[in-house]
């Protein structure tokens, strides 16, 4: 074989094992986590829990969607739920998102995670207004 050709082909193929391809994160997923989704119907000035903790495994958020049905404000948090829906160390995982009636938000991280839960948490929506009607669904994968 010429050897030119291998001292040009090398270089790119070691290249190419470096690349992180679309889907190879995290690499559990690779042993088939399957995808789940729940279904986000909130009335009212609330703290919501959308994915309750499983033991020691994290959640995965790949997408979610949501529509005010009137003005109101909403934000993703997770923590430890002792007698309310994660009142225990509740980080904020977004900023607040304040709607106007009859408008929304959609965010999909494709094949890759939006946000990742640590371990032992549960993830909550808080929403907030003087009559809340939100609608929407949260995909997420655990594991």
């Amino acid at each position: 074989m010429n050897r030119s050709f291998l001292n040009r082909a090398f270089p790119f193929f070691i290249a190419l094992s470096l690349i992180s391809w679309p889907g190879a994160w995290p690499a559990a997923w690779a042993l088939g986590p399957t995808g789940q989704s729940v279904a986000i119907n909130i009335a009212g000035s609330t703290t919501t829990q959308l994915v309750a903790p499983a033991g020691a495994t994290q959640i995965y958020v790949t997408g979610w969607d949501v529509l005010a049905n009137t003005a109101s404000s909403f934000s993703l948090e997770y923590g430890k739920s002792v007698t309310t829906p994660c009142d225990t160390g509740a980080p904020a995982v977004t900023g607040v998102y304040n709607f106007a009636a009859q408008s929304g938000i959609s965010r999909s991280g494709s094949d890759q995670p939006l946000y990742v839960i640590p371990q032992g948490n549960a993830l909550c929506a808080v929403t907030s207004g003087p009559s809340v009607s939100v609608a929407g669904s949260l995909s997420y994968t655990q594991f």
